[in-house]
């Protein structure tokens, strides 16, 4: 996971947008090799320690 909240450059439509978070996923699914990247945005400013902790406890982990 990685964190960006050096967000200079962005639109001002963007007001309000505080961090963009980058997810990315590897492994084996069903014998299957995968690579996934998924990118989010939030309002919220934190490391991607707190993030994690965050997405742990939203998904039940």
């Amino acid at each position: 996971m990685q964190v960006f909240n050096d967000l200079t450059g962005i639109s001002q439509e963007w007001a309000g947008l505080n961090s963009l978070i980058k997810i990315e996923r590897i492994g084996t699914r069903a014998g299957k090799a995968y690579h996934q990247v998924a990118y989010y945005i939030s309002s919220l400013v934190h490391s991607a320690v707190d993030f994690a902790i965050v997405n742990s406890d939203a998904l039940g982990n």
